[in-house]
């Protein structure tokens, strides 16, 4: 046939979850082989930086290389360009492979480097300081960008079975069955409707949080002051770190301390992202889910 068949948002759907459960499992075997060969301490250092390896190296090995992923290969979809004719140009994967697997943490790391450059009053010293509260939260904005448009991203998705990520978005990527294949047009008013409601839960979501951030405007002053206070509070509550005891996995101070159901204490930060690669207590290896975790308030 002269032009391929269009996938729809079913088949779409089901390949990146196949993908993403193959990739999980490429992550949890590495960090198994870093966490025997080095510790726990050096996995937690790493783990940012083998799951991105991960990703990019999954993609690299089959789409970069004019392969199917195991995903797209086990619903039989193919990436095709917007002429539905032949496949994306080498330059096109390999800027949705590098969107989809730097961009946000890129985009996150940015900033937070503008933001902590703007609170520096020595940078622009000309600029009033109820202008720099609203250039900052001017940036906070547009940090929290990248949830909306990743949310609207996924009701488009659904209400037009194109583009699941915005990396495809972006280099405009689309996916067609690679052989005659029975259409499924009956599940796309499901996935429009679907996407409908999410699109109306995503508006509310935004009145809600503009409200928030209206009456957090009005309260400026009132919150800096407050965030002072709370600063020497916590500058005094931390002269003593001796009284506190180390955390397992970071061998620090415990911040935040959290407990898990069996009874070992961590730092918060530490036992969920502990919890990310493996569902298990680190010191007992008793099976742990992150809901279970209880975080300890006013504990000393």
């Amino acid at each position: 046939m002269d032009v391929f068949v269009e996938a729809n948002p079913p088949e779409i759907l089901r390949a990146s979850q196949k993908d993403e459960s193959y990739i999980n499992t490429i992550k949890n075997e590495l960090a198994d082989i870093v966490q025997r060969l080095f510790g726990n301490q050096t996995w937690l250092k790493v783990q940012w930086l083998s799951d991105l390896t991960c990703v990019f190296l999954y993609y690299t090995l089959t789409t970069l290389l004019d392969n199917q992923t195991l995903g797209e290969e086990y619903v039989g979809l193919i990436q095709v360009n917007p002429t539905l004719r032949a496949l994306p140009s080498k330059l096109t994967r390999l800027t949705a492979i590098t969107l989809q697997v730097l961009g946000p943490r890129l985009f996150s790391h940015v900033m937070k480097k503008l933001d902590t450059w703007l609170r520096n009053p020595e940078n622009i010293p000309d600029l009033t300081p109820k202008a720099r509260d609203y250039i900052l939260l001017l940036t906070e904005l547009i940090h929290s960008s990248s949830f909306w448009v990743g949310r609207l991203n996924l009701v488009l998705f659904y209400m037009y079975g194109k583009y699941y990520r915005i990396s495809q978005r972006m280099a405009k990527i689309h996916y067609v069955f690679a052989t005659d294949y029975l259409k499924t047009e009956n599940y796309n008013p499901t996935f429009k409707f679907i996407g409908q409601m999410a699109l109306t839960h995503l508006v509310l979501l935004l009145l809600t949080n503009s409200i928030t951030k209206w009456k957090n405007g009005n309260s400026l002053k009132n919150s800096s002051a407050i965030s002072v206070v709370d600063s020497s509070s916590e500058k005094c509550a931390g002269t003593s770190p001796s009284t506190t005891a180390k955390c397992s996995l970071c061998w620090d101070s415990r911040k935040n301390t959290a407990c898990t159901p069996c009874g070992h204490l961590f730092c918060w930060q530490c036992i969920l992202q502990w919890l990310q690669t493996k569902h298990e207590c680190p010191l007992c290896r008793e099976s742990v889910q992150p809901s279970r975790i209880v975080p300890l308030l006013n504990y000393e």
